[in-house]
């Protein structure tokens, strides 16, 4: 795993140093004795660096290489973000809940309100993972109208109201 607090070695277009922090390590272990560091390249950069290699090198050991070094990356971050801190939440617009959980979630409330064009008229959190998320999915999978969209029915509402209880 790259040195977050080393800058990008990437030009950007006007020809200034890149700065933005490392996430891939270009390169790395490669050399006579195997022990080259790479090269620190941001996430844009890396991205960049792929296409390039997939139109220009087809098939290059390189391509392929910096794909599954993002591949394993992407991975590793994923894996982050489900085991993050966070809150399930339920949301109603309406007759429509949405229930879902996330590590920032005034920020995800004010995206959602975004997106719908409204704010919720009622919005609850308690503390909670992922799996608490699929468990309320499942158990009130008989009121799901799309994703992770509920109607606001009676079982529903008994939700909202007891994660309301458990976030107080």
């Amino acid at each position: 795993m790259p040195d977050r607090t080393q800058p990008c070695i990437a030009l950007t277009r006007n020809g200034d140093p890149c700065g933005q922090p490392a996430r891939f390590h270009i390169g790395e272990g490669s050399g006579a004795d195997g022990d080259h560091p790479g090269q620190p390249m941001c996430h844009n950069h890396t991205k960049q660096l792929l296409w390039w290699f997939g139109r220009q090198a087809g098939n290059h050991p390189a391509a392929h290489a910096l794909q599954e070094e993002r591949r394993l990356h992407t991975k590793t971050e994923q894996a982050a973000k489900w085991e993050a801190p966070g809150d399930v939440y339920f949301g109603r617009i309406g007759n429509r809940v949405k229930i879902g959980y996330s590590a920032h979630t005034a920020k995800r409330r004010r995206t959602l309100e975004l997106m719908n064009g409204t704010e919720f008229d009622e919005f609850v959190t308690m503390p909670g993972d992922v799996d608490l998320e699929r468990w309320f999915h499942n158990e009130l999978q008989e009121h799901r109208t799309v994703g992770e969209w509920f109607e606001h029915a009676p079982a529903v509402q008994e939700a909202m109201l007891w994660v309301k209880k458990q976030g107080s």
